[in-house]
């Protein structure tokens, strides 16, 4: 029987195959090898042109919320360039376009309220400049009392004489702090005649209507002849309703007391009616109680003003303008305190942010 010729291969043969094989998988991984590396010096040559330095703000958060005059540490350091060194750092934390330091980490204040947008530019040894910014809010040192949330605020306006009061109880009922804006329900009323007021199913109605229990009534004598028996003030309670009544012209009995803490406060002439309205949004932004003074009224406001009890006014606001308030006044206020002017044409623009978005949530009623 004839047997079939085994296919034998040498040995050698195959050690040369297995060689080979060796070989071209070597050769591969070096050429691959090669092009990863040239990728890579590639990506680098253009990186070190290309790739701008990364400007990190470490300090100050942006979720923290800041107070006027308080240190802060606007801190740059952990900005880096992974193939150049950082030469320069510049700051701009007002948003001005004005250089405020140089360093990579300083310390520096805001002397008023308002979101500022602040800005790091460094700048490697090659030329190139990153950016970086963060929004930092600051808010005055100035408080209002916790209870009035629970409350409406009504003032009765039926002869129209009664303006600087309706003005002066805007940043009561609307201001701006650390926990953002602030609205009070406020009512500006008329009734048909001017021996009426706001009857009981009235007053239920409107405090029902925003769920409150409290309410602040000025400028109302018939209210006041009807429940305080020719008192300036009372206060009337029924079922679980509760109203604080004010004879017309009394707002200073209570007036500075809706502040727990004021460290500043707004001076407006008793005569500027043109800039009242936009003075009274102003202390509404900077929650600072707004006072119409002149010569005449001076010495009645003058322990307002200073506020010692509650930890002396750190700075005093006019508006519009020292030219517009009284000399005597000026003269009494600059003896003793920083004080800071503020034109019209200042405060519409907003160079600062001062009122956008403020809005005083004045009803008006008939």
């Amino acid at each position: 029987m004839n047997k079939k010729a085994a296919i034998s291969i040498p040995v050698r043969w195959i050690i040369i195959i297995v060689i080979a094989l060796v070989v071209l998988i070597l050769i591969l991984s070096f050429i691959r090898t090669l092009s990863r590396e040239a990728d890579i010096r590639l990506e680098e040559g253009l990186g070190k042109y290309a790739m701008p330095p990364t400007a990190v703000i470490s300090s100050p958060s942006p979720v923290e919320t800041y107070t006027v005059f308080q240190k802060i540490t606007f801190d740059g350091s952990k900005s880096y360039d992974k193939y150049y060194k950082i030469v320069g750092y510049f700051w701009d934390i007002d948003s001005n376009s004005i250089i405020d330091s140089r360093g990579a980490v300083y310390n520096d204040y805001y002397w008023e309220p308002g979101e500022y947008n602040v800005t790091l530019k460094v700048v490697n040894d090659a030329g190139a400049i990153g950016t970086g910014s963060e929004i930092v809010r600051v808010v005055t040192n100035n408080k209002k009392k916790s209870n009035l949330k629970d409350s409406l605020f009504l003032i009765r306006d039926n002869d129209r004489a009664n303006e600087k009061t309706i003005l002066r109880l805007i940043p009561v009922t609307t201001w701006y702090d650390a926990d953002g804006f602030h609205s009070i329900p406020y009512y500006v009323y008329y009734v048909n005649e001017s021996g009426n007021t706001l009857d009981q199913s009235q007053l239920e109605e409107r405090m029902d209507k925003y769920d409150k229990k409290h309410a602040y009534i000025f400028d109302d004598n018939k209210m006041s002849d009807n429940h305080c028996s020719g008192l300036d003030h009372c206060v009337h309670s029924w079922d679980s309703y509760t109203i604080d009544i004010y004879r017309e012209g009394k707002l200073d009995k209570i007036y500075f007391d809706f502040w727990s803490l004021y460290e500043y406060v707004v001076l407006v002439n008793t005569n500027e009616t043109k800039a009242s309205l936009i003075a009274s949004l102003f202390a509404a932004f900077y929650n600072s109680p707004l006072i119409f003074v002149n010569q005449s009224n001076l010495d009645k406001y003058k322990g307002n003003i200073t506020n010692y009890e509650r930890g002396p006014t750190q700075r005093i606001y006019y508006v519009p303008s020292i030219e517009s308030i009284d000399s005597v006044v000026d003269g009494w206020v600059t003896l003793f305190w920083d004080r800071q002017p503020y034109s019209e044409y200042e405060l519409r623009k907003g160079n600062v942010n001062r009122i956008i978005k403020l809005t005083s949530n004045v009803t008006m009623e008939r």
